[in-house]
């Protein structure tokens, strides 16, 4: 008996450990290239892939610590605000993800970590009090448009139409591969007539070597001054340096 009963005890403390876990936003690729015979099965891998990097090389950050981050509980979206308030503001990512941790949301977050959502610009800042509102398209936008990688009206009509953050830097990358639109790439997706995957392998893209297709076709974006974010402002390729 009680055998029987420990057993029951140990079943219902099951589910209570579950629901303590955090949500880890991790992810598990089984297809890592381009099948012509399973369009698609690797698009998810093809997006996540031209992120990360893209997000390492923007923040100076390795892909390591970024996986890293989100196998503990992050998810992508606090990830993009959280650097980019470290770059606004000088505060370290730790202490920032830490105190998102313990707040209901970013403006609770900012107030606690004694940032001035003042100086964080006018549209974070309007964005901020908006529970609705992706915060980190905002952050995306914003780094996407200072480095001249998307413009104002193309960030707008791919957002409009519902486009990821990661849609929009693979757009971005086709677009500048071809003379098609950023939105076309966008829209034959969405239309089921192409898939991520196929896309970007007939447009040459190797995406084993994505951070060097990264690094040599924003070779070719002139960008802004963009304060202190360091890695695409100036890069080591093919022995050349590219001051932006």
């Amino acid at each position: 008996m009680n055998r029987i009963v420990m057993i029951f005890l140990l079943c219902l403390t099951v589910p209570l450990t579950a629901q303590a876990l955090p949500t880890i936003e991790c992810h598990c690729f089984q297809d890592r290239s381009y099948d012509m015979e399973k369009p698609g099965a690797a698009d998810d891998y093809f997006l996540t892939a031209t992120q990360n990097t893209f997000f390492a090389l923007t923040f100076n950050v390795t892909k390591k610590i970024i996986v890293g981050k989100k196998q503990r509980g992050a998810s992508g979206a606090d990830l993009w605000v959280a650097y980019w308030l470290a770059d606004k503001s000088a505060t370290e990512v730790e202490k920032i993800l830490t105190a998102r941790s313990q707040q209901s949301n970013w403006a609770a977050t900012i107030t606690a970590l004694g940032i001035k959502p003042t100086a964080l610009g006018t549209t974070f800042n309007s964005t901020l009090n908006d529970a609705t509102a992706p915060l980190d398209h905002v952050v995306v936008d914003e780094v996407l448009e200072r480095l001249q990688i998307l413009s104002a009206d193309d960030l707008k009509t791919l957002r409009h139409n519902n486009a990821s953050n990661k849609e929009l830097l693979v757009c971005a990358l086709l677009a500048n591969k071809s003379d098609n639109q950023p939105l076309l790439f966008l829209q034959q997706v969405q239309g089921h007539v192409a898939t991520w995957d196929s896309l970007m392998t007939h447009a040459g893209i190797d995406i084993k070597n994505i951070e060097q297709v990264l690094l040599t076709t924003f070779a070719d974006w002139p960008a802004l001054n963009c304060g202190s974010l360091p890695a695409l402002l100036t890069i080591n390729i093919r022995r050349h340096w590219f001051y932006w």
